[in-house]
């Protein structure tokens, strides 16, 4: 292909590199779409957002028409809530220009979450005891509750506000018997008899 040539239209599997596509030495824009329906499994306290893994520099990102404003979680990844723009039908467009010529994203998925999540969680053993460290997410009408549980135990609970642009935590248990430590612990975050968000996370020495 030249660079004069334009692409035809064609069926891709994604992830895929650049010259994966057959695109070759093409210089310009082009668009992946992808349609789809409404997930019919929202409940009234979960928010669907659009996830995109290391999208490329200049990639644009569109549903049903309209550019989504997307903002990153400090990393390669861009999320944006799109349960009010959902439709019957939806229609999902990344413009990507050609300077680019990495791989356009990792994984484009929607994510059913609560009001309020936890993001960015690290847990460590120091001086016996659990530290567990994150950011809380989203909104409640009040505080929510955050259980840490290492085997059967809840070794860490608090109460934590979410606030949209984000809380940060660091929280500490109490000194841990040798025999209980395993090599992960499991956070919740749960709103009455809700739970808004569950995690395993791994557990460092560090």
């Amino acid at each position: 292909m030249t660079t004069d040539e334009q692409p035809r239209n064609r069926a891709v599997k994604m992830p895929a590199r650049w010259e994966e596509m057959g695109l070759g030495d093409f210089r310009g824009t082009i668009r992946f779409t992808r349609s789809f329906g409404r997930p019919p499994q929202i409940g009234p306290d979960e928010r669907a957002w659009l996830i995109v893994e290391k999208p490329g520099a200049d990639c644009v990102i569109s549903l049903n028409g309209s550019e989504l404003k997307c903002r990153s979680d400090g990393g390669d990844m861009v999320e944006v809530e799109v349960t009010d723009r959902l439709l019957e039908r939806n229609e999902l467009q990344l413009a990507m220009k050609s300077q680019d010529r990495g791989r356009p994203w990792e994984e484009t998925a929607l994510e059913f979450r609560g009001k309020a999540w936890l993001k960015q969680l690290v847990a460590r053993r120091f001086d016996e005891r659990l530290e567990l460290k994150g950011v809380v997410m989203g909104q409640a009408d009040e505080g929510l509750d955050l259980y840490t549980i290492l085997g059967r135990k809840t070794a860490i609970y608090a109460r934590v506000t979410p606030r949209p642009e984000g809380t940060a935590f660091c929280l500490a248990s109490e000194p841990i018997a040798g025999g209980d430590w395993l090599g992960e612990v499991r956070v919740e975050l749960v709103c009455g008899s809700s739970v808004w968000h569950s995690e395993i996370v791994p557990l460092s020495n560090v």
